[in-house]
């Protein structure tokens, strides 16, 4: 019988309790979590996270002047399983060789306090639940998902997953 090491699990704890592992669960980003769902609510509407192909709504065009705000957290690259701890602006501007229009990595808490006050603008949502991963654009006033996608398979955004998001954003601005 194979005792468990203490100390592997005070690693665990450690980690758990003392590094910011949510970085999607800040303030304004529950806000925006929960005007989606109030709406679903009210519509009594059902949605489902695991579509096929890249879904959109027309306001998605407005991206093509506005500036898509990108957290940092997405800059961060995988080493193996763990994340990097800085973010890499070089990393993000790779992701992004095929994105046509205005984008700014900026800190989840100053993105976070632009959706507290209320502030008019879009910003790019990454999360990653095992290997899949969820890629959506959110109007910060409305909490509404103007643009969504799902991958599987993988840890990090890619080039190919913003280029989806630039023929969407041309798409909804030619309609």
């Amino acid at each position: 019988m194979v005792k468990n090491d203490p100390s592997k699990n005070d690693d665990v704890n450690t980690k758990l309790y003392s590094e910011d592992l949510l970085y999607n669960y800040k303030p304004g980003f529950l806000k925006n979590y929960f005007q989606k769902v109030k709406n679903l609510i009210q519509k009594d509407q059902v949605y489902w996270l695991y579509v096929k192909n890249p879904e959109y709504l027309p306001e998605l065009k407005n991206l093509k002047k506005k500036t898509l705000y990108v957290p940092d957290f997405v800059a961060r690259k995988f080493k193996g399983l763990e994340r990097e701890k800085k973010p890499s602006k070089a990393f993000l501007d790779k992701m992004f060789k095929n994105y046509d229009f205005k984008y700014k990595m900026i800190s989840s808490e100053a993105l976070n306090k632009k959706i507290m006050n209320n502030e008019p603008i879009y910003y790019l949502m990454y999360v990653r639940a095992s290997s899949e991963r969820f890629v959506s654009v959110v109007n910060a006033q409305t909490g509404e998902i103007v643009y969504r996608a799902y991958h599987k398979f993988g840890y990090e955004l890619k080039p190919k997953h913003i280029k989806k998001l630039n023929k969407a954003i041309q798409k909804a601005a030619k309609n």
